[in-house]
């Protein structure tokens, strides 16, 4: 199910992606001052709200962002991705080429939590022309 939710991110569906969810699945973006995490630290909770803080807007930010997985480890009801965020700041025009760790949690065949690690300094760089 988490290769799904890549594949349906590539292919641009992302009521596809977010099927595989569990109706309450928490989500944890970047912490350290990723501009889609929330300042107090909160999780987005459920589809509509991932759709709208995290996804609508990296859309918004990057084009043609991919996640290029490198590597899947599995460890029970976890599994971590690890890989390359790629795409274009489409206000900077600024190549972006992260990578990142992706920890993901499954439970009955849902993804139940969802928590991101990337450099967001990086990721600002190349989506924030304020950020220069």
């Amino acid at each position: 199910m988490v290769s799904a939710f890549y594949e349906a991110l590539l292919g641009e569906d992302a009521p596809r992606a977010l099927g595989v969810l569990a109706p309450q699945v928490a989500w944890y973006e970047m912490p350290g001052g990723g501009p889609y995490a929330r300042p107090d630290g909160r999780p987005y909770q459920g589809a509509a709200e991932i759709a709208e803080g995290v996804l609508s807007r990296q859309i918004g930010d990057v084009e043609d962002l991919a996640m290029v997985q490198h590597e899947m480890l599995v460890y029970g009801d976890s599994i971590v991705v690890l890989g390359t965020a790629t795409g274009m700041g489409r206000k900077t025009g600024v190549r972006l080429e992260v990578p990142f760790a992706h920890v993901w949690v499954t439970r009955d065949h849902q993804i139940v939590e969802f928590r991101q690690y990337i450099d967001p300094v990086r990721f600002l760089a190349a989506v924030d022309p304020s950020s220069a």
